[in-house]
């Protein structure tokens, strides 16, 4: 679910408002903006700590500072709002494409080695061929490539839900206890996270979107209905 909602949704979104909106080809702006500064930044910092992680061997850590990069691209993404750019301020508007492909670029690189075949795709749909050489992976923080979108079959299917399983007629359910074991208390791991980021969701009275950061263990998406006791900020 993370590999469809966090980055093959951000990526089909970036591709389909860039098809909307005739900004398939994507040139490097003249200059970026604080905001983008500020992703190209993380961006870098990304690179080199992923590259670490994985020269130590560490690659549930470099798997960990890639995904926490993921969910600030997604975060970045939301707050520009490229769909209200595109119909008043088309230099911005692409400006927000081509920081949001240049970090996707990087997130491919950085993942290549876990799973290369849908990566290269994702390069594909950003008009990137890979080279995987050290010199080009350490270029991946100066943000200086053109690209040349196109749409590509969907990267990450969302997981279908699973089906209950039928209760025959014959068969009476056992009462399912209120309390666990200790065994299974456990098998629980209690993190505390820090919320780096809060946004209202779309059509929801109820709900804040976080973005909890929680170290080495990585950036999760938390869905939390405390929408009416407390704002974003």
């Amino acid at each position: 679910s993370e590999l469809a909602n966090d980055l093959g949704n951000l990526l089909n979104r970036m591709v389909t408002l860039a098809e909307k909106y005739d900004a398939m080809s994507i040139q490097v702006p003249e200059c970026w903006g604080p905001q983008e500064i500020a992703l190209r930044g993380e961006c870098m910092s990304m690179v080199e700590q992923t590259s670490q992680a994985m020269k130590d061997l560490m690659l549930h850590q470099a798997l960990g500072h890639v995904w926490r990069f993921i969910n600030q691209i997604n975060a970045y993404f939301h707050h520009r709002e490229p769909w209200k750019l595109a119909k008043h301020n088309h230099l911005e508007f692409k400006q927000v494409l081509s920081a949001t492909a240049h970090s996707l670029r990087a997130v491919a690189y950085m993942v290549w080695p876990v799973m290369p075949a849908k990566m290269e795709l994702l390069l594909t749909s950003l008009g990137v061929t890979l080279d995987a050489t050290t010199t080009r992976v350490l270029e991946l923080g100066m943000w200086n490539q053109s690209f040349v979108l196109m749409k590509v079959p969907v990267l990450f299917a969302p997981p279908a839900p699973k089906e209950s399983e039928p209760v025959m007629n014959n068969q009476t359910q056992e009462p399912v206890s209120p309390t666990i074991t200790i065994d299974d208390f456990l098998k629980i791991e209690l993190l505390v996270g820090t919320i780096r980021t809060a946004d209202f969701v779309e059509k929801s009275d109820k709900l804040l979107r976080l973005q909890v950061d929680f170290g080495t263990k990585g950036t999760r998406t938390i869905l939390s209905g405390i929408r009416k006791h407390y704002q974003p900020e």
